[in-house]
């Protein structure tokens, strides 16, 4: 067997031992790096300030799992691009997910995209169920020591533009058969665990409505410096059904890259994840955010994290009860 056969039978072992494996929480905790808006240029000297900083970030932190919440190739040449990303997340050797953004299937289309991600190296994420809209939407159970679900993540495409009756919205929506899949998955598991929701995260690209809500409450702490929250003007309802079934404590997104605030909107903590490419726009010093889960409790830690080292701490729910303001640089 040559090099290159034994290289690629390689890659699928590797592939096959990370997508078996049960996510669990060790000695207590289970952690994740949020990496948004990459937006990565293969033809941009910038890409090795947005590569460092993704390396420094994995390194320092050495999560569980990468979510990536979208936009993360938005320039030709794309297939280049994806490639280059991958590789910078497979030499990491921890796995990774990937949710898209608005702007993603300008480059590829969605099933291309995917097409590249299942069956590569370090990608433990599925193309989702075809009966419904969208790309990517899963749920990923994180074990207990009992080595049953303890905590879940759910993964959802927020789409891009919509198709029809575009003078609605300028972003699409979180559409209905999807959260009618959402409200199914987490009954399956409110039922299987004796009617108990269990403590959930939702990953996804384009914020809810809910985030202009809490933008400027006394409870928020972090960046808001878009002035705004680009949301759907069309509100489809997620955020209802998230309060509805109990069991999401914490939804973060990306898409506006100067705001990385965190806050707290009927139970449930509204996040953004912090801008990691040097290619997308704003002056938010480049990163990533960190949530730390705590094994059998409805609680989370986060942070942002850069290359410099960690700021702006977050315990939910503990610290939402007394009021701090939003910062501003």
């Amino acid at each position: 067997m040559n090099f290159r056969y034994l290289l690629l039978a390689l890659c699928l072992l590797l592939t096959s031992a990370l997508r078996a494996q049960s996510f669990k929480f060790h000695e207590g905790t289970f952690k994740i790096v949020q990496l948004t808006d990459i937006h990565w240029k293969q033809t941009s000297p910038k890409c090795a300030l947005t590569e460092s900083t993704i390396r420094a970030v994995l390194e320092a932190e050495r999560p569980n799992l990468v979510v990536v919440t979208g936009d993360l190739v938005t320039y030709e040449p794309a297939l280049e691009g994806w490639h280059s990303v991958m590789r910078i997340l497979q030499q990491s050797a921890i796995p990774y997910v990937v949710v898209l953004g608005n702007h993603d299937a300008e480059y590829l289309s969605k099933s291309e995209m995917y097409r590249l991600l299942i069956g590569s190296p370090g990608y433990v994420g599925e193309r989702g169920p075809k009966d419904i809209t969208g790309y990517g939407n899963m749920v990923i159970e994180v074990k207990g020591s009992n080595d049953k679900a303890a905590a879940l993540l759910y993964c959802i495409d927020s789409n891009d533009y919509p198709a029809k009756r575009k003078e609605l919205t300028e972003y699409d929506y979180i559409h209905f058969d999807q959260i009618d899949w959402y409200r199914r998955k987490s009954q399956s598991y409110i039922d299987a665990n004796h009617a108990k929701p269990l403590p959930a995260l939702a990953f996804f690209h384009i914020p809810l409505p809910e985030y202009q809500t809490i933008a400027t409450d006394t409870l928020t702490r972090g960046y808001y410096n878009e002035g705004e929250v680009c949301a759907p003007a069309v509100n489809s309802g997620m955020f209802a059904s998230f309060v509805e079934k109990g069991d999401v404590m914490g939804v973060f997104v990306g898409h506006d890259h100067e705001n990385d605030f965190i806050g707290y909107h009927k139970g449930i903590a509204l996040a953004y994840g912090r801008v990691t490419g040097y290619d997308a726009y704003g002056n938010l010093q480049r990163g990533a955010r960190v949530i730390l889960l705590h094994e059998g409790e409805r609680s989370f830690d986060t942070w942002i994290a850069t290359p410099k080292g960690r700021e702006s701490f977050c315990r939910y729910p503990a610290d939402f009860s007394s009021a701090k303001p939003a910062k501003r640089p």
